[in-house]
């Protein structure tokens, strides 16, 4: 009976996807008022906060529902999730599993894991084995690019592993985890026998992949190449197409608390709008970058309802091209936490400058540029680890005149700027170039 139920689970989402019904913003409006009228009643009888939330509801409209986040999450996980699952217990068997790097256990039957915990809480969640066999069908049909039917052979580096990306070994779909935390040269030899039709990777492994890719040792051709887990700096997707000759880099919007989107044949970012409902909270006057609060439709066990992400997306201005309803996003900026403050040079307010502004300074004022991190260590200082392929002190005296004119233009005292030539091993942590460690309290 189980096998029944997830094999419905399959082809349905399997038809969904390949025979869309949405075709229209107006389609999506109706699809999202069936299952979420859906899911409230499933959580009305499954989720004791979700019970307490609703107890004085009678209708099926989000706004009645509190925004919560990753921190309400955990510190509420005990009465959101509709099993019966213990967060502590789930922690403990997620950090195990990270520690021996055997990511095969579960808990009652649930796959358990944790985030990188780059914004300071580590992210937990949960599945089901029908959530499973829903996200491998969806993340195959939408970034595989190909039938199901058809062999695939499909490589990916994680922090950790997770038995989401697990199928029985008849299946054509053969998934094979590459554990960064050991040397990348370790792992060529059986890169090339594996021989992946697919490679999902942070930019920064792509990176570099891509030299081995370069001097030939590396001699993999993937049908497609993946970003995910990390931002896709524009520096970072140049090197990574010219060295493995791609015309599209693909990216996949992924994070804890699910597969938000990913790139179109275009190369366009779309959000999951099939699975999920994305509320905007606008951080800028023109409204085309957004923290996005999303509900997942399909997520039963470990419910996301109205949970808000620590991210900044652009959206694409005039959509995209290739027709789809679901909403394009220009860029995944990064985190709320990394958008710079400054000192305004008027008053005593403060200036918000995003991540792209910082990119956009730093890669424009010197094409010798090969890597970089900016830290933004306070109000009025910041610091930058550059490498560069010619003197690195005259890429960076063109960074300091690039950031006067920023300065100028967004109305903000310039800060003091330092650099070094130093680059840490990055580990399992995950690559981030734009950083803002202080904390408002410190001015």
């Amino acid at each position: 009976m189980k096998k029944l139920i997830l094999a419905h689970k399959v082809l349905s989402t399997f038809l969904r996807i390949k025979f869309p019904l949405i075709r229209s913003r107006g389609d999506l409006a109706l699809y999202h008022e069936r299952k979420l009228k859906n899911l409230i009643n499933f959580l009305k009888d499954n989720s004791p906060y979700y019970q307490e939330a609703l107890k004085d509801s009678h209708t099926n409209s989000l706004a009645e529902l509190p925004i919560i986040n990753k921190k309400i999450m955990v510190s509420e996980f005990n009465r959101i999730n509709t099993v019966g699952l213990d967060r502590d217990e789930c922690i403990n068997l997620a950090i195990n599993n990270e520690k021996s790097r055997d990511f095969s256990s579960q808990l009652k039957g649930f796959t358990v894991g944790l985030s990188s915990g780059t914004s300071g809480h580590r992210g937990l969640f949960v599945a089901g084995d029908e959530e499973r066999a829903i996200f491998i069908t969806y993340m195959v049909l939408k970034t595989l690019g190909d039938s199901l039917l058809k062999p695939h052979r499909v490589g990916y580096f994680l922090r950790s592993d997770s038995k989401l990306y697990k199928t029985d070994k008849d299946q054509k779909i053969k998934f094979k985890f590459f554990d960064p935390i050991i040397p990348l040269e370790e792992h060529i030899a059986s890169l090339n026998e594996f021989a992946p039709t697919h490679l999902y990777a942070p930019p920064s492994i792509l990176r570099s992949l891509s030299k081995f890719a370069k001097d030939g040792s590396l001699a993999i051709k993937p049908n497609r190449m993946v970003s995910i887990a990390e931002v896709l700096d524009p520096l970072d997707e140049k090197i990574i197409k010219e060295n493995f000759r791609l015309d599209v880099l693909h990216q996949i919007y992924q994070c804890t608390e699910g597969l938000m989107g990913q790139t179109c044949p275009l190369g366009t970012i779309h959000l999951n709008e099939d699975l999920l409902i994305v509320e905007k909270e606008w951080l800028d006057d023109k409204k085309t970058k957004f923290n996005p609060v999303i509900t997942d439709l399909y997520r039963k066990t470990q419910p996301h309802v109205r949970y808000r992400l620590n991210d900044v997306l652009t959206i694409k201005q005039g959509g995209c091209a290739c027709g789809s309803p679901f909403l394009a996003i220009e860029q995944v900026e990064g985190r709320c936490d990394d958008i710079f403050y400054f000192k305004s040079n008027s008053n005593d307010s403060k200036v918000r400058v995003f991540s792209d502004f910082i990119r956009r300074t730093i890669l424009f004022s010197s094409p010798e540029i090969l890597e970089y991190q900016i830290i933004q260590k306070s109000i009025d200082h910041c610091h930058l680890h550059l490498k560069c392929s010619s003197d690195v002190k005259i890429a960076f005296s063109k960074i300091e005149k690039e950031f006067e004119k920023l300065s100028l233009d967004f109305g903000f005292v310039k800060p003091k700027l330092t650099f070094d030539e130093t680059f840490e091993e990055l580990g399992l942590k995950k690559l981030r170039r734009v950083v803002r460690e202080f904390q408002f309290s410190e001015f």
